[in-house]
């Protein structure tokens, strides 16, 4: 940044201020932090799913004994809670699961809004012709 003073004050506000920056650089550092982002992301969903993984595992049991590969439906119980009808957990392994549901949801909401930033970077880069076939 420069600072072209207008009288001999230098006082902010009689003041003009120039500034330059390089687009190319600006932009492949939104794009390598945006990239850095998703896999943050991703790395995190991996961390709480182990902290989740007792009553995941317990879910997946019981989905391979009852022979149901299908994805079952969820209804809102009390509390808020997404229940499944008649499956055998108790009250705190819904609450576990329907935390783990928020927090994956959250974290793959965020990697979308990412991808998003990243396709939008990608479209006005006139030099990227990799979306090219």
């Amino acid at each position: 940044a420069q600072e072209l003073p207008r009288d001999q004050y230098r006082q902010p506000t009689k003041c003009i201020y120039l500034w330059y920056f390089d687009e190319k650089k600006v932009q492949a550092q939104v794009l390598a932090q945006s990239y850095q982002g998703i896999a943050r992301c991703l790395q995190r969903m991996d961390v709480e799913q182990t902290r989740f993984q007792q009553v995941l595992d317990k879910r997946a049991r019981l989905r391979a004994d009852s022979g149901d590969d299908e994805q079952k439906t969820f209804m809102v119980g009390k509390a808020g809670l997404l229940e499944e009808a008649g499956a055998p957990l108790s009250g705190v392994e819904k609450l576990q699961l329907g935390q783990w549901r928020e927090v994956q949801e959250k974290l793959l909401a965020q990697v979308g809004r990412l991808d998003e930033l990243v396709a939008l970077m990608r479209d006005f880069d006139a030099d990227d012709v990799s979306m090219i076939c």
